[in-house]
């Protein structure tokens, strides 16, 4: 674990496993710091013989930099700079929710350095032929955006624990002390409201990649919950209609979470997935 430079901004980076191993670089969700994708998810691809690198996402963790008017290029644009930086001519990219769209981003910007691509919980962006998210996780998202601000770390803890357990679905139980961790590192790392908006800004007005999608080459792999509020359904099968030779698995009742109860059924499909790149 250490900081690098990359381009104008220090990005904190965990990078493990064989350093021959075939690449992955797993990308967090909307404000979410590398140990979003907990050991559960890190170990077998290190047991596989996998180089694992997780990173804090400008503006998030312990990274520095903000966000500008093209948001997601900047950030496609930070995920190309750290490879170049670790020295990677190609990797698999696996990018859950405003990951998913940066990683769609440099496999549509800069095809020649991704060797597969997975896609958790996200979508092709904003379009208005795509399903709008559940209009009560919007209400109830609103409502909390306009509460006073908490008064104390713990109730701030209890809070993003609260706004996490919105966006679970019914497949796996909502382990709240892991919750609660994860809430206490993100607070400890400096997670505010701001932060957490600027990345739902990018994630909310960028452009839709729909009709760009035909053009990525990378070899697909889409997981996606049935449901999902945020990002319903129809979200992922758009994108694996769009990419030539994608496959969707559908996970029944998983939500826009990722606990750490879903990686042994899901670890093993992704590992399938990025063997058979390997082999291309």
């Amino acid at each position: 674990m250490a900081w690098t430079r990359v381009g104008e901004i220090e990005v904190w980076v965990h990078d493990e496993g064989p350093s021959a191993g075939s690449p992955v670089v797993l990308v967090a969700g909307a404000a979410e710091g590398a140990h979003h994708w907990s050991r559960a998810w890190v170990e077998p691809l290190v047991a596989a013989g996998h180089r694992v690198v997780r990173y804090d996402q400008r503006g998030s963790g312990r990274s520095s930099g903000t966000l500008g008017a093209d948001g997601l290029g900047e950030l496609a644009g930070d995920l190309v700079g750290l490879l170049d930086v670790l020295g990677l001519a190609t990797a698999h990219l696996v990018g859950r929710a405003l990951g998913g769209m940066v990683v769609q981003r440099v496999a549509l910007d800069r095809p020649d350095r991704v060797r597969s691509l997975t896609l958790v919980s996200t979508t092709p962006g904003p379009d208005p032929r795509l399903s709008e998210p559940d209009a009560a996780l919007v209400a109830e998202l609103a409502r909390l955006h306009l509460l006073a601000p908490p008064a104390t770390p713990a109730e701030a803890v209890e809070r993003a624990v609260r706004r996490r357990a919105l966006f679970a679905g019914t497949r796996y139980p909502v382990d709240l002390e892991a919750e609660r961790e994860r809430a206490r590192r993100d607070l400890a790392l400096g997670a505010t409201g701001e932060s957490g908006s600027a990345h739902g800004i990018v994630a909310t007005e960028s452009s839709s990649r729909l009709d760009a999608l035909a053009a990525v080459e990378a070899s697909t792999l889409v997981i996606h919950g049935d449901a999902d509020p945020l990002f319903p359904l129809d979200h992922a099968r758009a994108l694996a209609s769009r990419i030539a030779g994608a496959r969707l698995v559908v996970v029944e009742g998983l939500g826009h979470e990722l606990p750490d109860a879903a990686a042994p059924d899901l670890v093993p499909v992704i590992l399938a997935h990025l063997a058979a790149a390997d082999t291309l």
